[in-house]
């Protein structure tokens, strides 16, 4: 029976980190691994606290690494966009992203990336 708690417990907290409301994912998790409902959510109360503070903290976890990814990739389209503004190859379109994006020093859009990926 504990084999059966750890791994619906596995599967509640990808639930949780998908944006899955508690209810549906406890019901629904718990009918995958025939346990009832109720003991799957005394387990994970036991093992994690608050589920609706828990199941927050999962979500945004994905939240924040997605604005990471974001950053990064605006990060390197920046670089690239750089090396053909001084090819002489950048487009007026890419010429004005990268002045939006890089303009305003400490506040600019470019600063914003560096720090968020930084943190952690």
């Amino acid at each position: 029976m504990a084999d059966k708690f750890i791994e619906a417990l596995a599967d509640l907290k990808d639930a949780f980190t998908n944006g899955e409301e508690l209810m549906a994912a406890l019901v629904a998790v718990a009918a995958d691994h025939d346990l009832p409902p109720e003991a799957l959510r005394n387990r994970a109360t036991i093992r994690w606290g608050d589920l609706k503070k828990f199941r927050t903290k999962c979500a945004s976890s994905v939240g924040i690494e997605l604005q990471k990814n974001l950053a990064k990739e605006r990060l390197n389209k920046s670089k690239n966009i750089e090396r053909l503004i001084n090819k002489g190859e950048a487009s007026h379109e890419d010429v004005k992203w990268y002045q939006d994006y890089t303009i305003g020093s400490e506040w600019s859009d470019r600063y914003k990336d560096r720090e968020l990926i930084d943190q952690n």
